[in-house]
């Protein structure tokens, strides 16, 4: 991940990601193996003036997750039900 280019590389190959992807996967990133709740991922990423749903959240891990496994890499980002999500590598 550069954080200057905005670029993702999983083996080798370039990921197109969203801006909130990679706002997303950035949020993970740096705070790996911590569980972060679905209200801190809202609030750092859509602001609580957001008009989005709760449902956003699962949405977009679901299309980041797609993007990461697509070299039939493991899923690295782990729900923790009636929580949230972490990032384990």
């Amino acid at each position: 991940m550069n954080l200057t280019n905005r670029t993702v590389f999983n083996g080798g190959e370039e990921l197109q990601l969203t801006p909130r992807e990679f706002q997303l996967l950035d949020l993970l990133i740096r705070n790996k193996g911590q569980v972060l709740s679905r209200e801190i991922i809202y609030d750092r990423i859509w602001g609580y003036d957001s008009e989005a749903s709760m449902k956003t959240i699962d949405a977009t891990v679901k299309l980041l997750r797609k993007k990461l496994c697509g070299n039939g890499q493991d899923d690295v980002i782990q729900s923790v039900r009636g929580v949230g999500y972490k990032l384990e590598v």
